[in-house]
């Protein structure tokens, strides 16, 4: 009989270990996960503001083209931002 509690708390014991294991892994797939998510978020918002600072500075180029001062579209300085 102390033969099979032997096995069985060995088995255990490697059990333990291995939840271990996992829970460290889970832990620091989580914590990447988060890092990841608000590193895309920022992404997005960045993408959102050069987005519209290229279509106001896009809006500017076309006044400036229509009043006759012919300046490359890509000369504004858009200070109104």
């Amino acid at each position: 009989m102390s033969a099979d509690h032997g096995s069985v708390a060995k088995e255990l014991e490697r059990a333990n270990e291995e939840f271990k294991e996992f829970e460290r892994k889970d832990i620091k797939y989580r914590e990447d996960l988060k890092h990841l998510k608000a590193k895309l978020k920022k992404l997005q918002d960045k993408l959102a503001k050069d987005s519209a600072r290229m279509q106001v500075c896009s809006s500017h180029s076309l006044r400036i083209q229509l009043m006759g001062l012919l300046l490359l579209p890509l000369t504004c300085s858009c200070t109104m931002l």
